[in-house]
């Protein structure tokens, strides 16, 4: 791509991610880390970093991941590079 990847577009594909089972929330000591299935993190949310600008919001029975209020178009951070590949792939890019 050619513009960074704004909060919005990583919170959206997170939340399909989710959906598909392909990511999974941390547990324990790990709680507010997004992980793929093989354990590696991908990125934190406020939870985990108060610098992050993902957050995890209750509605009913679902979790949603959705950017702090005036940071949608800012591009995502606390991400780490596992997270930065399953996106590409997921997205047909390439880092």
């Amino acid at each position: 791509g050619v513009y960074e990847v704004t909060n919005a577009q990583y919170a959206n594909w997170l939340n399909e991610a989710f959906q598909n089972q392909s990511i999974k929330f941390g547990e324990g000591n790990q709680s507010g880390y997004i992980l793929d299935q093989e354990g590696h993190i991908l990125c934190k949310t406020l939870e985990a970093n108060p610098l992050s600008q993902l957050s995890l919001q209750k509605q009913g029975n679902l979790v949603i991941i959705k950017p702090i209020p005036s940071k949608e178009d800012y591009p995502v951070i606390e991400v780490t590079w596992y997270g930065a590949q399953a996106y590409c792939q997921a997205k047909s890019y390439r880092l």
